[in-house]
């Protein structure tokens, strides 16, 4: 068996060490494995979203979602994941006329720290564009 020179061992060794820790650092939002949405909270005007690993919780100012998969962006930032969305309601909530929780999907973009975000429910945009802030907590007012 040959042995490796001193010089190339310590190349080798270093370009192994570099390869292993190397980030992207052109802004991309994607986690290490490049597919997945930073995980914590992402939020701005009357929207806060709390990502995880396996999807997201969602407040609006009067109504709630959760996105059943996770958030994983393509090339150009760009997802769109399926979930659910309750609207509220004001008052109290009566045992015969509970809120109805409808399929939606959660589709926009990310680039860097900004999140677009827009909720499709029932076929319908019901919801304005959000624009969300990676680490800030939404400014929401819950309906009572």
């Amino acid at each position: 068996m040959r042995k490796c020179s001193p010089i190339l061992a310590a190349l080798l060794i270093i370009f192994l060490g570099t390869a292993a820790w190397a980030k992207d650092t052109s802004g991309s939002p994607l986690q290490d494995d490049d597919t997945n949405v930073a995980s914590g909270f992402w939020g701005g005007d009357d929207v806060s979203l709390q990502m995880n690993a396996d999807g997201a919780t969602v407040e609006f100012d009067c109504a709630e979602g959760t996105v059943l998969q996770p958030i994983k962006g393509d090339a150009k930032g760009e997802f769109t994941a399926r979930g659910t969305y309750t609207p509220g309601q004001f008052g109290p909530i009566r045992k015969d006329n509970p809120p109805r929780e409808m399929p939606a999907i959660y589709k926009g973009s990310i680039s860097g720290d900004t999140m677009h975000l827009q909720v499709v429910v029932e076929k319908k945009e019901l919801l304005p564009p959000f624009t969300l802030i990676k680490g800030k907590r939404g400014r929401v007012v819950r309906c009572h």
